[in-house]
């Protein structure tokens, strides 16, 4: 099943692979912005003259402020995959979300109760706070195909199309570590052609799991 996702896949990536290698450049540099302004925000909040504990309370504080406004350019990304497939794609989806107050809102409350709730069950082990991460894999192609519904409304569907499926997620990213590797080993660089695989990769199997 996993090789006819990622040859699905391909499919629709056909000719768009530059596009989206530039669409994931402008994701990565507003990120990198984002980040940067999250660092000096928390750093200016956040004075303490020990160095270690500093470091200790100001980097977890950072990635979970960061990630909870990344959730915003990760719903563009997820809209712009879903929009090749219909031939509408366009760089603007990236900031698609700030057209909306209410779906911004719904998304920031959003990626605070997945990062919530991941940072929970990691305190009872790893693996817990793995698998409650994968279990959030596919929301945003969930939101962005029901941008109507409330907060709650997304949660609930969410639960129903991936209940059951999270060891084959699980065996959908890992058949990914290659990719993962080359990315690593190219330092970055072909993170910009080969994220979108990933992520088209997921969106055919999330169209598969609504479909059944």
């Amino acid at each position: 099943m996993i090789k006819e996702l990622k040859q699905e896949a391909k499919n629709r990536l056909q000719d768009k692979w530059n596009k989206c290698a530039f669409f994931g450049l402008l994701h990565f540099l507003f990120n990198s912005i984002l980040l940067i302004s999250v660092m000096k925000l928390v750093m200016d909040l956040i004075d303490i003259d020990n160095l270690f504990l500093s470091i200790g309370i100001e980097a977890p504080v950072t990635l979970y402020i960061f990630n909870i406004f990344t959730s915003v350019t990760d719903f563009g990304y997820a809209k712009f995959l879903m929009n090749i497939a219909q031939k509408r794609e366009r760089f603007s989806d990236l900031f698609y979300p700030f057209r909306s107050i209410r779906l911004l809102y719904k998304l920031i409350l959003l990626e605070i109760y997945k990062q919530t709730k991941i940072f929970l069950y990691s305190l009872l082990f790893l693996v817990p706070g793995i698998m409650s991460k994968i279990k959030f894999e596919l929301i945003h192609y969930c939101m962005v195909q029901n941008e109507t519904l409330s907060f709650f409304e997304i949660l609930r569907l969410n639960k129903k199309i991936t209940k059951g499926e999270t060891f084959r997620l699980i065996k959908i990213l890992i058949s990914f570590i290659p990719i993962y590797l080359l990315t690593l080993f190219s330092f970055g660089i072909l993170g910009f052609w080969l994220e979108h695989y990933i992520k088209m990769t997921l969106l055919v199997y999330y169209e598969k799991l609504r479909t059944n």
